[in-house]
């Protein structure tokens, strides 16, 4: 289904609201409780593995380049916020790492304005148990990105990845933020894993992934100066020594 498609779903859902046949579900999210369509709608996961997902977000905020990738971890950030992770570092979130809780190396593979196909796709939003399927903001473009990353957590599911961007006030309800309904994110496609996940890095690894050399001064660095430390007090204890046992003899 194209993003044609997915707009003319979401206008005929806000028709459909508008006309008051719709009375029931959250306050945030005319029509549906949210929290019964997020645990009936799970997306599977791949614990050691690269997660492949087509993900679909409007253009509400104008969006450029580098703001596509910095929005993808931060809504990663959120979806997978206080997800149990296995033996791995968790670092705060941030966009040079490339690296959402239990996520790493989330990497935008491409950029589409059609849904792509992937191979060996095992989930889609329209074969998800309980209705409606997730749908985006109608008044708004739609591109489609085809996402990998490395899934270091230990759960082997998900509540359906969807997500509405506070509107102008910046405030909004947390059933409006989980709505499936005109939301901003949502995914639409998911692969089974071609590959394992690479190994997991540690906290200099990565500092130097982002560094190059400049971490080695600053180790050797830090290293000068702890030996200058030692030194230094060796000889205060020597002299220390001398000096009382220059005092002992005089008495």
């Amino acid at each position: 289904m194209n993003n044609r498609s997915i707009a003319v779903q979401s206008l005929i859902h806000e028709l459909y609201v508008r006309a008051g046949d719709v009375r029931v579900g959250d306050l945030g999210c005319a029509g549906v409780d949210t929290d019964r369509w997020l645990e009936a709608n799970r997306v599977q996961l791949f614990p050691g593995k690269i997660n492949r997902w087509v993900l679909a977000r409007t253009l509400r905020d104008r969006p450029g380049p580098e703001d596509l990738q910095n929005t993808l971890i931060a809504v990663f950030n959120k979806w997978f916020s206080g997800s149990p992770i296995d033996p791995a570092i968790s670092l705060p979130l941030d966009p040079k790492d490339k690296r959402a809780g239990v996520t790493d190396g989330i990497r935008i593979v491409s950029v589409n304005p059609e849904r792509p196909v992937l191979q060996d796709t095992i989930q889609t939003r329209e074969r998800l148990p309980m209705s409606p399927p997730p749908t985006l903001n109608a008044k708004s473009e739609v591109i489609f990105l085809t996402v990998e990353f490395n899934y270091r957590g230990l759960n082997k599911e998900l509540a359906w990845p969807v997500c509405t961007a506070p509107g102008i006030f910046g405030v909004q309800l947390k059933s409006t933020t989980n709505c499936p309904l005109d939301a901003d994110w949502m995914l639409t496609d998911v692969a089974s894993p071609l590959q394992e996940a690479p190994p997991k890095k540690d906290v200099v690894d990565i500092i130097t992934d982002e560094t190059g050399n400049v971490l080695k001064p600053v180790v050797k660095a830090v290293e000068t100066t702890l030996y200058v430390t030692f030194a230094m007090a060796a000889v205060g204890l020597l002299m220390y020594a001398a000096i009382a046992r220059s005092q002992a003899m005089s008495r």
